[in-house]
């Protein structure tokens, strides 16, 4: 094998640097992704920094392909992002008989709007939200002329002063949490544009 394209592996211990060297180069300028041996912490800081200012878009398109690619990375997502809701654990002795029904293991609640695992058991109470809407308390906007300011009942406004509104289905501000206890309901577009 040429010695300008591949360094023998019955070369001495003296040409580990070269060897090293050979190896990094390879996989900064030639080698795909799957011939790294591994990520030191200097790649590591890289590649955190990376996916941070990766666009959401972006990450979830590498991710797909990259599991259709590899296959211990495919495993590793799916254990990650896969689940069985509601479903049985067997003893070593019983068959399991029914087909597993898998779904997405994170979901966002159609009530409360946050993200849940639904891989686990559901809990009563453990999604609080309002039934109601936000309305305005021009009350508490003082020397607020939507003259000047613009008018007072915008989302915008719910976000920035929530304690100047007020919710109608149990009359808190914006800032309580919900009056309604029941368990995670995974949000549905599906559902939604049905009843649309």
């Amino acid at each position: 094998m040429p010695a300008n394209n591949a360094v023998s592996r019955n070369e001495g211990a003296s040409n580990a640097p070269l060897r090293t060297m050979y190896i990094s180069f390879c996989m900064i300028h030639m080698c795909p992704w799957q011939t790294f041996l591994r990520v030191d912490d200097s790649s590591q800081t890289h590649l955190q920094v990376a996916i941070v200012e990766t666009s959401e878009k972006r990450l979830k398109a590498i991710l797909v392909e990259l599991s259709k690619k590899n296959s211990a990375v495919g495993i590793a997502l799916f254990e990650h992002l896969v689940t069985c809701p509601g479903q049985r654990r067997h003893s070593a002795d019983e068959q399991q008989e029914e087909t597993p029904k898998f779904a997405p293991r994170w979901r966002v609640g159609e009530n409360c709007k946050e993200e849940f695992d639904a891989g686990k058991e559901r809990n009563e109470g453990e999604c609080a939200y309002h039934e109601g809407d936000l309305e305005v308390n021009e009350d508490m906007f003082l020397d607020w002329d939507e003259r000047c300011h613009g008018p007072m009942d915008t989302e915008e406004n719910e976000k920035q002063f929530p304690e100047n509104f007020t919710y109608n289905c149990c009359d808190k501000d914006g800032t309580s949490k919900g009056c309604v206890l029941d368990v995670h309901v995974p949000f549905s577009p599906k559902k939604r544009a049905r009843y649309a």
